[in-house]
């Protein structure tokens, strides 16, 4: 085993990773030519998911607010934005 030796030539094609492109992130790269180039990221970017996660945490709020509103018409409008809301993030993250 001490003669074996590793051809680093056959992996030109590879690239260095710097950040990210994991787990369908965004991210940066470099080519074996020096190049920088980001790469977007996929449907499991977390950034698609975080602005999704916002506005469901901000439809609960609506929801949870709504269920001691003061009058039923605060209610219904309380409801009618939670319910856009969660009509959203579904959109965003929808594949």
């Amino acid at each position: 085993m001490a003669n074996l030796k590793l051809d680093l030539g056959r992996f030109q094609a590879s690239v260095r990773i710097l950040f990210g492109i994991v787990n369908d992130g965004s991210g940066i790269e470099v080519t074996p030519d020096g190049r920088i180039i980001h790469v977007p990221g996929g449907p499991g970017d977390p950034q698609v998911f975080n602005g999704a996660i916002s506005k469901l945490a901000l439809a609960q709020v609506l929801e949870h607010g709504g269920a001691i509103a003061s009058s039923a018409e605060l209610q219904r409008a309380m409801g009618h934005l939670a319910a856009g809301l969660k009509a959203e993030a579904a959109k965003s993250i929808a594949v």
